[in-house]
């Protein structure tokens, strides 16, 4: 039986003696059969991995592995690896506009007609939705998702297309594997980039727990990302 602490990590994958090889994992050493027995050591097993992902600049980290059996194939423990090493995390951003709400269709439509004079402004409520994803997920597919919705209200001068106050929040609206998050408070800006637009801008970080379905390993991840935008009133 062989345990696989940070040493032997190494050495039983071929890796070599630094954390940097893992950037290109090869083949299994030919003295090392597929169907060999190793015990997976928590701590070591993670502070190789999230050495490597801040090495690689990526924002992800393993913060627990639980196995159910802890002793594993050497080709799994490899596809474990790869599968690791191969992970990627992507977000999409979609918008939507909600309806405008305004005074009075009646006072509008007076105002309209009438001559504008610097002192008078149209006030209208508006209020805008966007969505970002954050998604982390292998090779085989995805393993975490989050959908985070941006909301941002405000008043708005209608007859110069100007934005007169604003605010914005976020919230959770869908996951999978999804064990907790934090989503920082929202800041706006008005009429910015363009007039009558409101950028905003905020971050996510977010905790994922899956099964591996090949080893039943149990992990815990993390991944954060910033997020900003932008929304016509």
């Amino acid at each position: 039986m062989k345990t696989l602490t940070r040493k032997s990590f190494l050495k039983i994958l071929g890796t070599g003696a630094s954390i940097t090889a893992l950037r290109a994992l090869p083949t299994i050493a030919a003295s090392a059969a597929d169907n060999d027995l190793v015990e997976l050591e928590p701590t070591s097993f993670i502070s190789e991995m999230n050495a490597w992902y801040q090495a690689n600049g990526i924002p992800f980290a393993l913060d627990q592995i639980d196995c159910d059996q802890s002793q594993l194939k050497i080709s799994d423990v490899e596809k474990l690896i790869s599968d690791l090493q191969n992970i990627q995390i992507t977000h999409h951003t979609e918008y939507s506009n909600n309806d405008i709400t305004q005074l009075n269709s009646s006072f509008s439509s007076e105002l309209s007609e009438q001559i504008i004079t610097p002192r008078e402004i149209m006030r209208i409520n508006f209020s805008r939705t966007a969505t970002d994803e954050l998604t982390v997920w292998f090779q085989d597919g995805v393993i975490g998702t989050v959908c985070i919705e941006i909301t941002i209200t405000g008043i708005a001068d209608d007859l110069r297309s100007t934005i007169l106050e604003a605010s914005g929040s976020a919230c959770e609206r869908s996951s999978v594997n999804l064990s907790s998050i934090d989503i920082a408070p929202v800041s706006v800006s008005k009429n910015s980039p363009s007039t009558g637009d409101v950028s905003y801008s905020t971050s996510c970080s977010a905790y994922f727990e899956w099964v591996v379905p090949q080893t039943n390993v149990k992990l815990r991840s993390h991944a954060s990302k910033p997020i900003s935008g932008s929304v016509s009133y």
